[in-house]
């Protein structure tokens, strides 16, 4: 296990958990890859991850070239994290929230392709939302969300490091990066703006990204990243910025 809490400022190529082909050139640059092990799942209480699926939704759109599909989850005051890739050029998300079968259409209350965060409203949220605590190097941490098909997943995982990942934004423009995590966790497709949640059921992490032929090597942002995110928003919803090429 990986003990206290450092950081580094890390380069290499990764690609995006959304449904969509990955693009690497479009992510900040990640790395070295590392190799962790992966916890045993029966580590992780299930009703811990029972309750956190009520607060997590599956996230689609048809607004661009082509499908787009991610995973998101409720904060306590009702608005819906993901990343900013799953609903970039799509003006009209598509959500259904965990355990339930209706269809709601989001709107974009805030985008920022260099943190790869959005933050999204609904009509109808779930009554309870998840809380956020800063990780810590070596925790024990699960990935909740749902797959490419919608269908709901959760991983067992471990924070590495604290990092520092710089590079280009979502759209291969050069930007300033963004803090993230480290994690030895499997990422598949659909798990984009997935929560990653502590043993407490808090989010830790919306996890973002794998790296191209590594296994269990996952990324995710870090809760100050949302946090300077919430603290921008203003009453005028953003929408969701244009499509990616």
């Amino acid at each position: 296990m990986v003990k206290g809490r450092w950081w580094s400022v890390v380069f290499v190529s990764i690609m995006s958990a959304c449904s969509n082909a990955p693009v690497a050139q479009d992510e900040p640059q990640i790395g070295p890859a590392f190799s962790v092990e992966i916890p045993q799942a029966a580590l992780f209480s299930m009703d811990v991850i029972a309750q956190t699926h009520g607060s997590t939704a599956s996230i689609w759109g048809l607004g661009c070239a082509r499908a787009q599909r991610g995973s998101g989850f409720f904060l306590e005051d009702g608005l819906l994290v993901t990343n900013a890739h799953v609903v970039a050029g799509v003006d009209q998300p598509k959500v259904t929230v965990g355990g339930e079968t209706e269809t709601q259409v989001a709107t974009v209350v805030a985008f920022d392709p260099v943190s790869d965060l959005a933050l999204l409203q609904i009509p109808n949220p779930p009554p309870s939302g998840l809380a956020l605590r800063e990780a810590q190097d070596g925790q024990l941490v699960a990935l909740v969300g749902f797959d490419i098909k919608g269908e709901a997943q959760w991983r067992p995982g471990r924070i590495v490091q604290h990092v520092r990942a710089t590079g280009n934004d979502i759209y291969g423009q050069e930007a300033t990066g963004r803090d993230a995590l480290q994690v030895a966790i499997n990422i598949d497709q659909g798990h984009s703006g997935s929560a990653l949640i502590n043993e407490n059921g808090e989010v830790s992490g919306v996890v973002f990204s794998s790296t191209v032929g590594v296994e269990a090597a996952g990324y995710a942002v870090q809760i100050t990243e949302l946090r300077n995110l919430l603290a921008a928003l203003t009453e005028e919803p953003s929408g969701p910025g244009p499509c990616r090429s």
